[in-house]
């Protein structure tokens, strides 16, 4: 004789008229798998809405240089040309003046990109170096990035890096 079962289950009301347990059992299984894999997708959905939401918004920072660059003292510049090759030759070491045309030329540039820096935990290999104190710039030429890393006003040490013109700061190696 078929018998009426009903349940109140997670939320959701089954009603069903049965001839077998085994049925009752089948349904309340196939329904609970698809709820839940329902629900693991509907979070996984909000997850990715998050993350793309914090790194579309949160992941540039906006850096006031004047704050880590001296611009009465002079910056060092090391070239190394075979950057990425097993050579071991010493980098060039030029010493940059302050107020000489290379100085204010790229105080000019940083003053001009203070925004659109993203974190980076990365480290990397470059040709061009510079630094005064505790603030580093790390550039290839003729490539469209740049590193900088200092330290801030809380003793943090804190690296960035951007993607400019291609080429943009080649001049620091004329």
């Amino acid at each position: 004789m078929p018998r009426v079962i009903l349940s109140n289950l997670s939320n959701f009301e089954v009603k069903r008229v049965c001839t077998a347990p085994a049925l009752t059992v089948m349904h309340y299984v196939k329904k609970t798998e698809n709820e839940s894999t329902f629900r693991m997708k509907k979070q996984i959905r909000n997850l990715f809405f998050y993350i793309s939401i914090c790194t579309l918004t949160s992941c540039t920072t906006s850096i006031n240089f004047n704050e880590y660059i001296d611009k009465n003292l002079p910056l060092e510049l090391r070239i190394k040309k075979n950057y990425l090759s097993a050579d071991s030759t010493m980098p060039e070491r030029i010493e940059i003046p302050a107020n000489s045309e290379k100085f204010n030329k790229l105080t000019q540039w940083a003053e001009n990109n203070t925004t659109g820096w993203e974190t980076t935990p990365a480290s990397y290999v470059a040709e061009v170096f510079v630094r005064q104190g505790n603030f580093r710039l790390l550039y290839t030429t003729g490539t469209d990035g740049v590193v900088i890393g200092f330290t801030d006003r809380e003793n943090n040490p804190k690296q960035y890096s951007k993607k400019i013109k291609k080429g943009e700061l080649d001049f620091l190696v004329r």
